[in-house]
């Protein structure tokens, strides 16, 4: 029963985060990413190599386990170059989508 409470907060405590970066976000309040970052990946195309692609689910799933936004960015800058700029053209989908399902201009 506490296993089940203990991984109820852990998500619970990563939907907050995720609310956060996504409101900060549609505010145009990057928390995640800098200016730089996410201009160079606008308009990039897809990231192509298997490598990325492995390393961007590893580090999907330790974003999900970050003990906070502070975290989240140091896991991120940790990543190579090729999977910040495709993090963050998937965050920036990702921040468009959720501003069309809220009725935002994108």
């Amino acid at each position: 029963m506490q296993e089940r409470v203990r991984k109820s907060e852990v998500v619970g405590a990563a939907r907050e985060r995720l609310a956060v970066v996504v409101r900060e976000g549609l505010k145009g309040n990057h928390l995640l990413f800098d200016a730089r970052e996410l201009a160079a990946c606008t308009g990039a195309p897809e990231a192509q190599a298997g490598s990325v692609a492995e390393e961007l689910g590893r580090i999907g799933l330790a974003l999900a386990r970050a003990p906070s936004i502070d975290g989240a960015r140091a896991l991120i800058a940790a990543c190579s170059p090729e999977c910040r700029r495709e993090l963050a053209r998937l965050y920036l989908v990702f921040l468009g989508r959720c501003a069309s399902a809220q009725g935002h201009a994108s």
